[in-house]
């Protein structure tokens, strides 16, 4: 696991490389550089440059742009995507693809980026089978709700669209965020309204992994957190109305096909599990599926810093639940190297 670590950290430095020719790395490996920030594919032929980690496990594609709002960087609609090296002879060949699991990142909204601690999560999803895709969206204050939120269903609706084209499943499509990624990864999986923007329904999603997240009912966070009103407002505004609606509380309902919910929560940060408590309640009386894990030695910033690391229980747990919502079986892990 520290070699693919170190693989995959290796070849995210490439992302601002330009195209062809290889880069060199350390020891005299080479890897495929990458063209920063590129346009989606127009056509179902075009496979976008590929990178390579050194370690010949795990492929990659850097800054895929999920959409092109006027006047937003294209990094910021960007989404990198890292898969198991055998993706490579499976496309086009295998029956069906993989499962894609699409981390929304934390950060009260108004910071984070994609790429925090991928060298640590994305051995343990592609060593399981999985791809695992991480997104940018606009940040508050610059961009406010719904912005977010919109984006978070703009990346999973293009890859959902391409998926065949890098090896996944488009029916095998999970999304996952922690804290104010977890608030975005359940408001796109209960409120129709988002990936019906792209012509989808909420059975889209085979799933949602909602880690550590306190701000499911957005309005009772911004009254009963002390300083919260500040900061609920530079993202959602003052309007408590605004408020309600941007709550995942808000819309859960019957027959609206929300997909099956895993709500991890850290036992140290009591706001989560609470929050986790009423939108599970909330899900099953609705007929849904929603199971909740707390790890009583795990705080909120611990949960998303150690998910991928060996030995992680919320990790291990995340995996369990894809495959087997996916039907997919997992993989054994590797052996143990004997001791000498």
């Amino acid at each position: 696991m520290v070699a693919a670590t170190v693989a995959v950290a290796a070849f995210l430095l490439l992302a601002a490389c330009a195209a062809p020719p290889p880069v060199p790395l350390a020891d005299g490996v080479t890897t495929l550089a990458v063209t920063p920030s590129l346009l989606p594919p127009e056509d179902d032929g075009f496979v976008p440059p590929m990178v390579r980690d050194p370690s010949g496990t795990m492929v990659g594609w850097l800054d895929l742009r999920y959409a092109a709002s006027e006047r937003v960087a294209p990094a910021e609609q960007s989404l990198d995507l890292i898969a198991p090296a055998a993706v490579e002879r499976e496309r086009g060949a295998a029956e069906r693809g993989r499962p894609i699991v699409v981390f929304v990142h934390g950060g009260g909204w108004q910071r984070g980026e994609k790429r925090g601690f991928l060298e640590r999560r994305a051995p343990a999803f592609t060593s399981a089978g999985f791809l695992l895709a991480t997104i940018n969206y606009r940040l508050a204050p610059a961009a406010t709700h719904p912005a977010q939120i919109r984006d978070t269903a703009a990346a999973l609706a293009w890859l959902r669209e391409h998926a065949k084209q890098f090896g996944g499943d488009p029916e095998a499509l999970f999304v996952m965020g922690h804290s104010a990624g977890a608030h975005l990864a359940a408001l796109v999986s209960v409120d129709p309204r988002w990936l019906g923007e792209h012509d989808l329904p909420l059975t889209a999603l085979r799933g949602a992994l909602l880690l550590d997240g306190a701000s499911y009912d957005v309005a009772a966070r911004a009254g009963d957190v002390e300083g919260a009103d500040e900061h609920i407002a530079a993202v959602f505004g003052s309007d408590p109305a605004v408020w309600a609606d941007a709550s995942p509380l808000s819309h859960v309902a019957a027959a609206r096909g929300t997909p099956p919910c895993l709500l991890i929560v850290a036992g140290k940060n009591p706001d989560s599990g609470e929050d986790a408590a009423l939108l599970s309640a909330k899900l099953r009386e609705a007929g849904g599926r929603a199971d909740v894990v707390t790890f009583p030695d795990k705080t909120h910033v611990a949960i998303s810093r150690e998910l991928g690391l060996p030995g992680d229980g919320p990790t291990a747990t995340i995996l369990d639940f894809v495959a087997e919502v996916s039907g997919r079986a997992r993989p054994p892990p590797p052996a143990e190297a004997a001791p000498r």
